[in-house]
């Protein structure tokens, strides 16, 4: 989590998806998001009222059973692409394949 300032407006950055999902939930306004790197994603928001926003974080990480949901979803997310991956995963594996291939013939 990193916070930047402009001449025009204060912003927020957190690369926390479910942090992001509590303050829009809680009505901090999402300003963007940008794309950190190919497997990353970074959620810009409004930070005019930083008080606000900082109050916001600090009782999710302290919610202990915003953890305990969090922590659910992960499990349950393991067990749903365990034995079916998500086709984009599926994309990615055959292209490394194709690439590593590729590779073991020019040596």
């Amino acid at each position: 989590m990193q916070q930047q300032e402009t001449k025009q407006e204060k912003l927020f950055h957190t690369i926390d998806f479910y942090l992001a999902v509590w303050l829009m939930m809680n009505n901090i306004e999402l300003l963007r998001v940008e794309r950190d790197n190919p497997s990353r994603l970074v959620f810009i928001f409004d930070d005019t009222d930083s008080e606000k926003r900082a109050q916001l974080a600090d009782n999710f990480w302290k919610e202990t059973k915003l953890k305990d949901f969090i922590s659910k979803m992960q499990t349950l997310k393991i067990k749903m692409y365990e034995s079916h991956p998500p086709l984009i995963f599926k994309k990615i594996v055959k292209k490394n394949d194709k690439q590593n291939a590729q590779s073991m013939h020019e040596k």
